[in-house]
């Protein structure tokens, strides 16, 4: 069941044409001319809908004259098509209409009609009535009334409902729950969906139901007023795909209420590190021209606008020049220059609040104009004040993402390539909700670097765009720019230009690796455990000319060469350098071996020796020169009319390697879901699970499924399908796996591998944490536990990190958290989840043009959030507006629709509340119930415990709690024990802090597996069959979970230091490197040699096997070959 293309119902321009023609025919009809119907020619009315029908008829039946079917002309003799439009013999339009107009007269109108085509003979039964329909449908007019059960044109049925200003802009409640039912991402509808749900409305007495034709009219004329129209761009290759404008999107942020609050426009310097704004990249890095260039005071001075690069005095009367405004501890201030008047007066920089700012350079000038000490010139402003013209000006930052996507929910791949895009100045909470993802564009044919380029202009230096800021108040220009690309790691590869994990130097950030041989030297096998030298865009450039220029001289080998030696391969660069060598080739061919047409020289006998070889090498270095020209030239000639002598990014290479403030090689953070989630958890697993039969299996699975999970932020695991299905788990089984599976596997692995499992739980757990308070004592941690799971890696393995690149590429890490912030913000979870939106519309799409429906699809869904969520938008008169009072209300009001949307608000969730004696909301919003671990406060020190029982007391106050005292004791699994102390605190709820998880000490208890009270459930009848559990001889002793990825920085900075000081595995990390270097050195040509053996077997098999031909009759294998 399919959508319908939401495209074909948008009104044409020979469409209005057509409505225009047709009123005129009604009126000449209404005054007793009948030779408008009849159409003698094509310009003399419209082709109406039953003379089209008639012309049909003859032609395909073959009518004979006759009183009822008289001879006439027929205008389409001599009919062009031009672009959907079909011509006369003059070049004027033929305008097609549905006959005789009902607005005047409904009843007799189609009365009239009814005879008519009584008269004709156009009758059901004989089918022609509905080729026409057919046939208008193809011309692409609009099917509407055609497919409507009335048949009513929805501009005379818009006119008729009755307009509700609470409801605008869709004027009735009815019309807008039509329109939210079909823009519920996870619950789409296509149009015979919503077509029976219209039938069923009036079928039950709903009144004032709108049609099928006036929803999608009102939609179309909505999405038109917000602008959603989706733009049409073919690429450099060919490929055709429709966007929807990025900038156009995060405009809708400045004009949402919901949204504008929480826009961060300048760096944050001070306090934890737990948001984009806060990295080192936007703090540090970014040039003054990178950041947003103005400041004002909103509330007393909203006009008095201050820039950067201009002069400004502060209270004190004192002058400073601000370079940079940034926020510390909340509140905005200027990095500045002290200066004299219009001069700098300290080279070094100070922080001025930004509240002390009381004159700006207008206000200077006006003061003293008539001053001579006043140089006024054009540099004495920054001319960004004159592109804003009173407007505040702005600069974003956004987070591109792309991937290859199936359009299909079933296990038969649908490629689509896609692009979102994120706003990076939202806090990261909401950005992991999905109402805050924004779809820009699919193809099924265009790369994402094709796609990538062509939204490029919205992100280019001199683009500055429009919007409306609902809390100023006034319209603002903003730019915005690309601050880092995530996506999985083929995705980056191929973004970065680079050849991906299979190849010999497989890391897209430096320049490590080379031949197995290579890797297997102390240098070699070494430098792969720490951060090689960075790659970088520039040099990634210049060996991109190099193999453009090699490619001109025909050897593909020589090219081949470049790749595997750098790494470097772009695949729109490839593209040219497939073309560059056919042509070469094919001119080499030309000139140096048909005798015709090759050099004179090489014709000349005579010439011998060196002479007759040094012939070749000129002819092919001219070749190259030509040919090299000829590439060059082929860019458009630049607005000066001049070509450019050089390559030229997003045309002979990718365009990212040339995008303003993005280096697609540094900027190209490491994804925790597929590098590590993905990559390092599936090898612990893999190596784990395989050697295991079906009792280990149960066993494993019986001990996960009784795992307490209070206190984790994960579902209860299903221990039985990820046994069973071991080798086709995703990121969040691998998830749940890396924290919970350390408790169970001591005697169901080796101590190797089970030392990775610690590696990779500590690991994770420091990966996962959402804020940072020390950054450099972070760093220093993280360095120290990816060393540990390296080396864990290689006792078990020595050979996996050479053949695993994703173990190495875990060393750039530490750069992008520094840089960046905390792994999680760049995550690609949310993303992931969203391409089930994609999916939806992929299916319910016209599969005629997917591009252009999803995107169209999309856009709308983008209005009605913004809509009901209050956003604000221009109308046709040029003021703006936003939806009325009940649609506004709506999304507040309903947690449904909250949830539909894929919007949740905390804000208002308060700590210290209990839930009618079952839970408590700790300081840190956890629901914290009975049996739940928690830190909380007593006598102003720190405790961990677990809840007994929460009480209410008369005046609601209090809860006792059973306390159990944490003791500083390592176990096996290098955690901290908590055991009870037989004391119950009472405490009030808001003395709880957070909540952890802990496990019961199975080991040390020596637990064992027995049958439980519990049963197996069918089909929600319980069975006769028991369910095996853990019995737990102790209860008091617990382990808590360092492993747990929820509030693990809560935990780290309550508990002492000593405690959380992660410790190398391997004191002397080199020696420990050089002594397995030394090993591989010798199995490593064994194992190639082994390896180049088994190839040439098969080899010959293969090549034996395609000698033996089909016997002929009578004859043996061996003998028909001799026989041939």
């Amino acid at each position: 069941m399919k959508r319908g293309s939401k495209v074909s119902h948008i009104k044409t321009a020979t469409h209005r044409r057509a409505k225009e023609a047709e009123t005129q025919a009604a009126q000449q009809q209404s005054t007793g001319d009948d030779s408008a119907g009849r159409g003698s020619s094509a310009n003399s009315g419209p082709v109406a809908l039953q003379l089209f029908g008639q012309f049909d008829t003859d032609i395909e039946m073959g009518l004979p004259e006759s009183p009822l079917n008289p001879p006439f002309d027929n205008p389409f003799h001599n009919m062009t098509v031009e672009e959907s439009h079909f011509l006369d013999e003059n070049g004027e339009d033929i305008v097609f209409s549905a006959g005789p107009s009902l607005r005047n007269n409904e009843v007799d109108g189609r009365k009239a009609l009814e005879q008519e085509l009584g008269f004709l003979g156009l009758v059901e039964d004989q089918g022609v009535f509905g080729c026409a329909a057919s046939s208008v449908t193809d011309l692409g007019i609009d099917d509407e009334w055609i497919n409507d059960e009335d048949g009513e044109d929805p501009i005379i049925e818009e006119l008729r409902m009755p307009q509700n200003d609470d409801w605008a802009p869709h004027n009735s409640k009815t019309l807008f729950m039509l329109d939210m039912l079909d823009n519920l991402p996870h619950l789409q509808l296509s149009d015979d969906h919503l077509k029976a749900i219209i039938w069923v409305m009036r079928e039950c007495g709903t009144l004032i139901v709108p049609t099928f034709a006036l929803l999608r009219k009102k939609q179309a004329a909505m999405n038109q007023n917000l602008e959603f129209q989706p733009e049409h761009h073919t690429s450099l290759l060919g490929n055709h795909f429709f966007y929807n404008h990025p900038a156009k999107l995060i405009a809708l942020d400045f004009a949402n209420r919901l949204v504008r609050p929480l826009l961060h426009i300048y760096p944050e310097v001070a306090g934890p590190v737990s948001e984009f704004w806060q990295g080192k990249k936007w703090v540090e890095e970014l040039s003054y021209d990178k950041l947003s260039p103005m400041w004002a005071d909103w509330e007393n001075a909203p006009h008095q606008h201050y820039f950067i690069k201009e002069l400004a005095r502060v209270n004190d009367q004192n002058f400073v020049m601000p370079v940079k405004w940034i926020t510390v501890n909340g509140e905005v201030h200027a990095e500045a220059y002290p200066a004299k008047l219009f001069s700098v007066a300290d080279p070094s920089v100070v922080r001025v609040r930004a509240s002390k700012l009381r004159e700006n350079i207008l206000d200077l000038k006006n003061e003293f104009q008539k001053s001579s000490l006043f140089p006024w010139t054009s540099e004495t402003v920054n001319c960004l004040r004159i592109k804003a013209d009173g407007q505040p000006m702005f600069r974003l930052r956004a987070m591109p993402w792309s991937n290859n996507v199936s359009g299909n929910v079933s296990k038969q791949y649908n490629a689509h390539t896609n692009v979102y895009i994120q706003n990076t100045c939202i806090p990261h909470k909401k950005l992991a909700q999905e109402f805050y993802v924004r779809f820009v564009s699919t193809s099924t044919f265009a790369s994402s670097s094709e796609q990538l380029a062509g939204v490029s202009s919205d992100f280019t230096d001199d683009a500055w765009h429009d919007a409306y800021d609902c809390q100023l108040g006034h319209d603002v220009i903003f730019q915005i720019t690309k601050h880092l690309l995530p996506a999985d790691n083929p995705q980056q590869s191929e973004d970065c230009s680079h050849i991906g994990v299979k190849g010999n130097r497989n890391c897209r950030r430096d320049t490590v690796g080379g031949a197995d041989a290579e890797k297997e030297t102390d240098k070699g096998y070494e430098a792969l455990y720490h951060p090689g030298t960075p790659c970088n865009a520039d040099n990634t450039a210049c060996v991109l000319c190099e193999q453009l220029r090699v490619a001109c001289r025909g050897n593909k080998d020589a090219v081949q060469s470049i790749q595997t030696q750098t790494g470097v391969k772009d695949k729109l660069a490839q593209f040219w350098v497939e073309h560059l060598l056919a042509s070469a080739r094919e001119q080499q061919d030309h000139l140096l071996k048909d005798p015709p047409t090759r050099d004179s020289r090489l014709n000349d006998k005579g010439l011998k020796g060196d002479a007759r070889k040094a012939v070749r090498p000129e002819v092919i270095d001219t070749i190259q020169d030509s040919l090299w020209n000829w590439f060059v030239d082929l860019p458009p000639e630049a607005d000066g009319g001049q070509r450019p002598r050089d390559l030229i990014p997003g045309f002979h290479y990718k365009i990212l390697l040339s995008c303003r403030g993005i280096d697609p090689h540094r900027d190209m953070a490491i994804e925790i879901l597929h590098s590590f989630l993905l990559g390092n958890d599936k090898y612990v697993w893999h190596e784990t699970s395989s050697p295991w039969d079906k009792k280990k299996e149960e066993l494993f699975a019986v001990r996960l499924q009784a795992t307490d999970i209070d206190g984790l932020s994960i579902a209860l695991p299903r221990a039985k399908y990820l046994v069973r299905y071991k080798n086709s788990l995703i990121g969040k089984h691998f998830k749940c796996l890396q924290q919970l599976a350390v408790f169970h596997l001591s005697d169901l692995c080796t101590d190797t591998i089970f030392n990775v499992w610690k590696a990779t739980g500590e690991l994770g757990a420091h990966l996962w944490i959402p804020e940072i308070a020390d950054m450099e004592q972070y760093l220093t941690d993280l360095d120290i536990l990816i060393g540990n799971l390296l080396d864990a890696w290689a006792t078990f393995d020595p050979r996996r990190i050479i053949a695993k690149a994703k173990l190495h590429i875990l060393t750039h890490l530490v750069d992008d958290i520094r840089r960046f912030g905390s792994a999680i913000l760049y995550s690609t979870e949310v993303f992931e989840c969203w391409n089930a939106v994609f999916r939806m519309c992929s299916i319910l799409s016209n599969h005629l043009a997917p591009s252009q429906d999803i995107a169209t699809t999309l856009g709308g869904m983008e209005r009605f959030k913004h809509q009901v969520s209050g956003g604000w938008w221009k109308d046709g008169k040029g003021g703006y507006i936003r939806a009325g009072k009940n649609v506004r209300e709506f999304l507040r009001c309903s947690p449904e629709l909250q949830r539909q949307l894929g919007w949740a608000d905390t804000s208002n969730v308060e700590a210290g509340p209990w839930i009618q004696g079952k839970a408590v909301i700790s300081q840190s919003h956890d629901i914290c119930k009975e049996n739940s671990w928690v830190f909380f406060n007593f006598d102003e020190n720190a405790h961990a415990g677990r809840i007994l029982r929460i009480a209410q007391h008369a005046d609601a106050n209090g809860s006792p709690d059973k306390v159990m005292v944490l003791v500083e004791h390592f176990d096996h699994f290098n955690m901290p024990i908590s055991s009870r102390s037989q004391k119950v605190y009472a405490v009030n709820p808001k003395s709880i802090q957070f909540i952890f998880n802990a496990q019961h000490d199975c080991r040390t208890g020596r637990c064992e597996l027995a049958d439980s009270d519990k049963v197996v459930i069918q089909e929600r009848l319980r069975t006769k069959v028991s369910v095996k559990s853990v019995v737990h001889r102790d209860d008091g002793r617990y382990i808590l979970n360092m492993h747990a990825l929820h509030n693990a920085h809560l935990v780290c900075s309550i508990l002492p230091r000593s405690l959380t000081t992660p410790v190398p595995l391997v004191p002397d990390r080199k020696a420990f490197h050089r002594q397995i270097a030394e090993g591989l050195r010798v199995s490593g040509p064994a194992k190639r040699a082994e390896t180049q053996a088994k190839a040439k077997n098969t080899r010959e098999k293969k090549k034996q096997a395609a000698m033996m031909l089909p016997a002929a009759p009578g004859l043996k294998p061996v003998e028909c070959i001799q026989h041939v």
